[in-house]
């Protein structure tokens, strides 16, 4: 499917009903992020809304959090809330964990694959872009996540999010540093305090 370079549709957002025929009817109902599954080419992750789902070409199951109940708390599987999921990214050397961003939380979200733990790695949970300490600093409405790819630091170490600027999660150093930001307020500048 995937790999063929084939496009499908996998959901129908609107009707809540799968168009295509393997699977059973998706459960989708406001689909924010995707991430491919680097060990299985038909498999992805699903962000909708307050839940993250695993397709893996042939089943929908649920991963964390539930799709009706938006809140905020680390637990495992369904007992886990979140607040709008925005993004996800995958580690590939090894696959154990799924970082999601948790927009109307203000954090970011680590899911063990395995356990289907969840746990906060960033953001006070405040609307603000103060630098600091991961769980300290501020990472408001965190949309698309990345990992820093450079050369420069230790694989999938560092976290770009994008939010109301964009933010640097330095996991290994423990930190949340801004590379810049736009506050969206009038009269505010783009103030650039890092080099990326």
């Amino acid at each position: 499917m995937i790999h063929s370079g084939e496009v499908l549709t996998i959901a129908d957002a609107t009707e809540r009903q799968h168009l295509h025929s393997g699977l059973p009817a998706a459960p989708f109902e406001l689909v924010e992020a995707i991430c491919t599954d680097p060990l299985n080419l038909n498999g992805w992750w699903v962000g909708d809304m307050h839940a993250i789902w695993y397709c893996d070409g042939e089943t929908i199951k649920p991963v964390a959090g539930c799709d009706y109940t938006p809140g905020f708390a680390d637990g495992v599987g369904e007992a886990a809330r979140f607040c709008q999921v925005n993004g996800l990214v995958c580690t590939t050397r090894d696959r154990k964990r799924l970082y999601v961003s948790d927009k109307y939380n203000n954090r970011i979200r680590c899911i063990e694959i395995d356990r289907r733990e969840v746990s906060t790695i960033a953001g006070s949970g405040a609307e603000c872009d103060d630098d600091g300490l991961c769980l300290e600093a501020g990472v408001t409405a965190p949309g698309q996540i990345a990992f820093d790819r450079s050369p420069l630091v230790e694989p999938e170490s560092v976290l770009w999010i994008v939010g109301r600027g964009l933010r640097r999660c330095d996991m290994k150093a423990g930190n949340i540093t801004s590379a810049w930001c736009n506050f969206n307020s009038p009269g505010s500048t783009r103030a650039f305090h890092t080099c990326i």
